[in-house]
């Protein structure tokens, strides 16, 4: 999960104040159906999205912000893995801020190539498209001696008060836990990219259309859109995906007219 912002031009009478409205972007992971859905909310309030999710038996992958504690609290079918990518930034931006000759002697450093040693390993799996039956054993193997190094780092080395890195390994002590489930679950991922990557669109397109009419404007706007990005990433061609949508919608099970489904006729894929 991530969310993005949206300004609404017209709202209504009392919410008139309101400055900023969201869109809470669900992405699937590499290893399952491809799917890209984007959802509007009046705020950033978790409310709606929980609500959304009450029947929801799983894991979510999502940053630091605190309203996603609210998803795992109102269900407690849900889990929380949180995005390593967030904790690798601070580092890397510690890191940024030093003389280029002190760099590798440096706490920061050695836990930053630690960190970047896990997501080599990620990456070398989806390279060689390791089978996902495979691939807990394969984490386990490769990257928890990794992941004993990181901790020793992380909870054993003292740390100068108001250091620059105390903030930064404060924050990973926080989220421990929370960013070692995947070794477990072969379909979760190491970072949260794949919705970041998933909220790019929509903010690149935002940029033509600045803002939506509406709050309803605002809900039909990403439910097309939903749409839209889902079949491009499961290498349809949009125009002739929706038209065999329009034409079978009454005719044809929803199921089979999903962008992901294995059903749908080989003419509306792009070679």
């Amino acid at each position: 999960m991530n969310e993005t912002t949206l300004v609404i031009s017209k709202k209504p009478e009392y919410d008139v104040n309101r400055k900023k409205s969201y869109v809470y972007v669900y992405a699937s992971s590499y290893y399952e159906n491809q799917i890209q859905i984007y959802d509007f909310h009046e705020s950033r309030a978790i409310n709606q999205t929980a609500s959304w999710l009450k029947d929801y038996h799983g894991y979510i992958l999502c940053d630091d912000y605190s309203g996603y504690n609210k998803l795992k609290k109102d269900n407690p079918h849900i889990k929380l893995q949180r995005c390593r990518a967030h904790a690798r930034r601070k580092f890397t931006d510690i890191i940024k801020s030093l003389p280029q000759d002190k760099i590798k002697e440096t706490l920061s450093f050695k836990i930053l190539e630690l960190i970047n040693q896990l997501f080599t390993f990620e990456a070398d799996y989806k390279e060689n498209k390791v089978p996902i039956h495979d691939i807990i054993n394969k984490r386990l193997v490769d990257q928890l001696p990794i992941i004993d190094e990181l901790r020793t780092h992380i909870f054993d080395v003292p740390l100068s008060p108001n250091a620059p890195i105390e903030g930064a390994v404060k924050y990973v002590r926080g989220i421990w836990d929370d960013v070692l489930a995947y070794l477990n679950h072969p379909y979760l991922e190491i970072s949260n990219n794949i919705a970041e990557r998933a909220v790019k669109p929509f903010v690149i397109n935002r940029k033509v259309f600045m803002t939506s009419g509406s709050y309803a404007g605002a809900r039909y706007t990403t439910i097309i859109f939903s749409v839209i990005r889902t079949a491009i990433i499961n290498h349809l061609d949009v125009q002739k995906y929706l038209i065999y949508v329009l034409e079978n919608i009454n005719k044809i099970d929803m199921k089979d007219l999903t962008p992901y489904s294995n059903t749908l006729p080989e003419s509306l894929k792009i070679e």
